[in-house]
Protein backbone atom coordinates (compact mmCIF):
# COMPACT_ATOMS: atom_id res chain seq x y z
CA UNK A 1 0.00 0.00 0.00
CA UNK A 2 1.15 3.50 -0.81
CA UNK A 3 1.02 6.16 1.89
CA UNK A 4 -0.75 9.27 0.59
CA UNK A 5 -1.09 12.52 2.49
CA UNK A 6 -4.14 14.68 1.83
CA UNK A 7 -2.86 18.04 0.58
CA UNK A 8 -6.19 19.59 -0.39
CA UNK A 9 -9.91 18.82 -0.45
CA UNK A 10 -12.51 20.69 -2.50
CA UNK A 11 -15.93 19.06 -2.39
CA UNK A 12 -15.08 15.46 -3.35
CA UNK A 13 -11.86 16.38 -5.19
CA UNK A 14 -8.82 15.22 -3.26
CA UNK A 15 -5.22 16.16 -3.94
CA UNK A 16 -2.97 13.45 -2.54
CA UNK A 17 0.81 13.40 -2.35
CA UNK A 18 3.48 10.73 -1.95
CA UNK A 19 7.22 11.34 -2.23
CA UNK A 20 6.72 14.50 -4.30
CA UNK A 21 4.25 12.88 -6.70
CA UNK A 22 0.77 14.39 -6.78
CA UNK A 23 -2.48 12.55 -7.50
CA UNK A 24 -5.93 14.03 -8.13
CA UNK A 25 -9.00 11.90 -7.45
CA UNK A 26 -12.69 12.30 -6.82
CA UNK A 27 -13.28 10.25 -3.67
CA UNK A 28 -16.55 9.48 -1.94
CA UNK A 29 -16.65 7.86 1.48
CA UNK A 30 -19.77 6.11 2.71
CA UNK A 31 -20.32 4.94 6.27
CA UNK A 32 -17.51 7.18 7.50
CA UNK A 33 -18.49 8.98 10.68
CA UNK A 34 -16.01 11.84 10.22
CA UNK A 35 -14.78 14.25 7.58
CA UNK A 36 -11.27 13.86 6.28
CA UNK A 37 -9.01 16.90 6.47
CA UNK A 38 -5.74 18.16 5.09
CA UNK A 39 -2.88 16.20 6.59
CA UNK A 40 -4.84 12.98 7.09
CA UNK A 41 -3.32 9.83 5.62
CA UNK A 42 -4.82 7.37 3.13
CA UNK A 43 -3.10 4.11 2.23
CA UNK A 44 -4.13 2.79 -1.20
CA UNK A 45 -2.96 -0.16 -3.25
CA UNK A 46 -0.47 0.95 -5.88
CA UNK A 47 -2.65 -0.46 -8.68
CA UNK A 48 -5.37 2.09 -7.90
CA UNK A 49 -2.78 4.80 -8.61
CA UNK A 50 -1.49 3.23 -11.83
CA UNK A 51 -3.09 4.77 -14.94
CA UNK A 52 -2.22 1.61 -16.92
CA UNK A 53 -4.20 -0.67 -14.56
CA UNK A 54 -7.40 -1.82 -16.28
CA UNK A 55 -9.56 -0.85 -13.26
CA UNK A 56 -7.88 2.54 -12.78
CA UNK A 57 -10.22 5.46 -12.33
CA UNK A 58 -10.13 9.09 -11.24
CA UNK A 59 -13.34 8.40 -9.29
CA UNK A 60 -13.47 5.94 -6.40
CA UNK A 61 -16.13 5.20 -3.78
CA UNK A 62 -15.31 3.48 -0.49
CA UNK A 63 -17.48 2.12 2.29
CA UNK A 64 -17.63 -0.40 5.11
CA UNK A 65 -15.87 -3.72 4.69
CA UNK A 66 -19.14 -5.62 5.01
CA UNK A 67 -20.98 -3.55 2.40
CA UNK A 68 -22.83 -5.62 -0.21
CA UNK A 69 -21.78 -3.15 -2.93
CA UNK A 70 -18.15 -4.20 -3.07
CA UNK A 71 -16.15 -7.34 -3.67
CA UNK A 72 -15.60 -9.77 -0.84
CA UNK A 73 -12.44 -8.50 0.85
CA UNK A 74 -10.43 -11.09 2.70
CA UNK A 75 -7.11 -9.35 3.41
CA UNK A 76 -6.08 -5.78 4.15
CA UNK A 77 -3.53 -5.82 1.32
CA UNK A 78 -6.13 -6.46 -1.41
CA UNK A 79 -6.37 -3.76 -4.05
CA UNK A 80 -9.93 -2.78 -3.10
CA UNK A 81 -9.04 -2.09 0.55
CA UNK A 82 -7.82 1.29 1.78
CA UNK A 83 -6.65 2.37 5.21
CA UNK A 84 -7.42 5.85 6.50
CA UNK A 85 -5.60 7.27 9.51
CA UNK A 86 -7.39 10.11 11.27
CA UNK A 87 -6.23 11.28 14.69
CA UNK A 88 -4.19 8.06 15.05
CA UNK A 89 -7.37 6.01 14.46
CA UNK A 90 -7.16 3.33 11.75
CA UNK A 91 -10.21 2.86 9.53
CA UNK A 92 -10.37 0.17 6.85
CA UNK A 93 -12.77 0.66 3.95
CA UNK A 94 -13.32 -1.18 0.69
CA UNK A 95 -13.98 0.01 -2.82
CA UNK A 96 -17.65 0.06 -3.74
CA UNK A 97 -19.07 -0.68 -7.17
CA UNK A 98 -22.40 0.07 -8.75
Amino acid sequence: MVKLKIKNIENFCYTLENDGKTYHFVLEFYDLQMNLQKGDIIYMHELLLNEDFYEYSKYYCFGKLDSKYGRLALAENERDIILIIVNQQKIYLKRLYG
